[in-house]
């Protein structure tokens, strides 16, 4: 339910990270990108016998820490 207040820690992570890279092709200030790059924790429920339902969401959590990742480099690279 969208009206509860509570933080979705995943879910923060792909919002913060989409605008973090957003913000990096406009202005090449890479802070916003470490910010949302260290939210990470590793693989979404990793190790939980919690079914299959979680696969996609891991996967496109995880795709999108490395495609992070592989932006900072660039920037650090000074491309």
């Amino acid at each position: 339910n969208p009206r509860l207040a509570v933080e979705f820690d995943a879910r923060r992570f792909e919002t913060d990270l989409r605008a973090a890279r957003a913000a990096l092709a406009r202005t090449r200030d890479a802070a916003p990108l470490e910010r949302a790059l260290a939210l990470h924790r590793g693989d979404f429920l990793a190790g939980a016998a919690a079914g299959d339902w979680l696969l996609e969401h891991r996967e496109r959590w995880r795709r999108l820490y490395l495609e992070g990742r592989g932006a900072m480099e660039e920037v650090r690279r000074g491309r």
